[in-house]
Formats: C-alpha cells, structure tokens, sequence
C-alpha cells in the first residue's frame, strides 16, 4: 500500500491530489485544495480509477468571499493520472 501526493498550483493556493495505491492498482483518488484559499475553492465532482490510470475533475470556482459564497467564476477541471506498473 502506497500513498501517493501530487500538487498542482493555481494563482495562490496548490491543490493536492492524493492517491492510494495497492499492488500495482490505483485503489482510491481525492483532491483538495491548501495554503491561502481565500477567495478560491475546489469543488470534485467526478472520479474514476481502473488499475493504473485514474481521473478526477472538478470546479475551481473563484469567489468574492469563501467556500462557494460569492461565485463570480467557475472553471471545470479534469487531470488524468497514468502509472507505468
């Protein structure tokens, strides 16, 4: 069992895609955002994973105030993930 992080950056907060992986499977995939959110926050809405590749989208909505309240953009998002096992 490994637990695998991965970040992606965006204006002033990163967002952190966690993976668990058992053998050489992807078990279970979750994302979230850290650091100075204010102002921005990730909304998952969809994942997938089958053995070695995996998918996990979303909304980065960007808001006047936090956590949803304010919404003034919304972006949706999706990352693939591979492993060569």
């Amino acid at each position: 069992m490994a637990h695998i992080k991965g970040e992606y950056s965006l204006l002033f907060a990163d967002l952190m895609i966690n993976i668990l992986v058992e053998g050489s499977c992807i078990q279970e995939i979750g994302a979230d955002f850290y650091g100075w959110t204010l102002g921005v926050s990730f909304e998952e809405k969809e994942k997938y994973s089958y053995c070695s590749q995996a998918v996990i989208c979303g909304n980065i909505n960007y808001n006047i105030f936090f956590q949803g309240l304010g919404t003034i953009y919304s972006e949706r998002v999706c990352y693939n993930i591979t492993f060569n096992c």
